[in-house]
């Protein structure tokens, strides 16, 4: 198993969640130590029930955005009819805290207040959606392909 210098995510929690921009967020460790960020969107927002790849490149966020779907996984969570939009922390250049392959190059450890701060910015970005007419435009111009 690989090892880093400080295994800060040993003092982290496994998953938190927290409101941002009016959304339900949650940050969740994987089974191999890597942190996922989430933000739920309900049936009044432009991208519920849409596939992310149909608006992923229009989105910011760490990694880019690489799940929408309804939350599929074990817990409590505040509503269950929730469309969740989010991202990993698997992308070249990170650091996996417990993946047997060999490190390549200086990865960097993805941690619970980096994450946190990539899930409100994708908040933002998402709250912002409905303000914005062009991107909508877009959007639509986008779907028709």
């Amino acid at each position: 198993m690989k090892k880093e210098r400080e295994e800060v995510w040993l003092d982290e929690p496994n998953m938190l969640t927290f409101e941002a921009q009016g959304f339900q967020c949650i940050i969740r460790r994987m089974s191999t130590g890597h942190l996922c960020g989430y933000v739920g969107i309900t049936k009044s927002h432009r991208w519920y029930g849409i596939y992310y790849a149909d608006f992923a490149r229009l989105i910011t966020v760490h990694g880019g955005v690489t799940f929408s779907d309804h939350w599929r996984w074990d817990g409590d969570l505040p509503d269950e009819n929730v469309w969740w939009i989010g991202f990993s922390c698997t992308s070249e250049g990170d650091y996996i805290p417990y993946d047997d392959r060999p490190s390549i190059g200086n990865q960097v450890y993805r941690d619970m207040s980096y994450v946190m701060c990539e899930v409100e910015g994708l908040a933002l970005q998402l709250s912002q959606i409905k303000k914005r007419s062009i991107l909508n435009k877009i959007y639509n111009l986008l779907r028709r392909k």
